[in-house]
């Protein structure tokens, strides 16, 4: 799901593997597996770590240049 309205989405040649959204524009993300193991549900587990670590936003710093954001 993403803010359709808000948020570009960027596609080479309109192929959905090729698609991209940015983070800033995403809000909910998932897996849907048809069954699970002991190994499938740690992955799972590290995917959700992973997406949570994601930075939603950008906090300006200083790097004696003035305010900068950090991407």
């Amino acid at each position: 799901m993403f803010e359709r309205d808000f948020c570009p989405v960027y596609s080479i040649n309109d192929a959905p593997e090729a698609t991209y959204f940015p983070i800033e524009g995403i809000i909910p993300t998932g897996e849907v597996k048809s069954s699970v193991n002991k190994g499938v549900l740690f992955k799972a587990l590290d995917n959700v770590r992973s997406a949570k670590m994601l930075r939603k936003h950008s906090q300006k710093t200083d790097e004696g240049l003035g305010p900068l954001a950090p991407f």
